[in-house]
């Protein structure tokens, strides 16, 4: 998905993201998608957050205040819990108080952890790296969540493949 594909006039998705509803899921959105900022008016990340406070959205100028903010990453160096390396999660807020993020892990559970920087890489989704997949199937949308990349690659290639898939189940909907 290209979310930086900029109009005649220079503006990119983020721009419009404040435009309408649901501004906050727009902008994590984007973000977690790897969405860049520009020099020039709207599209850079001072007139993101300028743009986000005018419009009484706080929690979004926070977000886009910190490096990691609403960024897809990936755990690492992580010595309490090692089998968590190497999994992604959302940076969904920074606590500058303690210098963390809470994230959620991109895993069927959606465990909620407080993690430093110094253990988050950012690491954008890619069609090929997306974590999670939507299927509309019978006028529903329907979320398939996968516990690691590997596993929605093969989901995503037996797509392609015209492979059996998965069945989707009352879980997964």
């Amino acid at each position: 998905a290209n979310v930086d594909g900029r109009t005649l006039f220079g503006t990119t998705a983020m721009t419009f993201a404040f435009q309408g509803k649901d501004s906050n899921e727009k902008v994590r959105l984007l973000l977690s998608w790897g969405a860049s900022f520009f020099s020039g008016h709207g599209c850079s990340r001072e007139g993101c957050i300028s743009e986000a406070r005018d419009l009484g959205h706080h929690e979004v100028a926070r977000l886009l205040e910190s490096e990691l903010g609403g960024r897809r990453c990936e755990v690492v160096g992580l010595s309490e819990r090692p089998e968590l390396n190497g999994k992604t999660c959302v940076a969904d807020e920074y606590l500058p108080a303690s210098d963390q993020y809470r994230v959620t892990l991109e895993t069927k559970t959606r465990e909620a952890l407080l993690l430093g920087p110094s253990n988050l890489k950012r690491r954008d989704r890619t069609p090929e790296d997306c974590g999670y997949y939507l299927e509309f199937k019978n006028g529903r949308a329907v979320r398939h969540d996968f516990d690691s990349s590997e596993d929605c690659q093969a989901f995503v290639s037996a797509l392609e493949g015209g492979e059996a898939r998965p069945v989707v189940t009352e879980e997964a909907e």
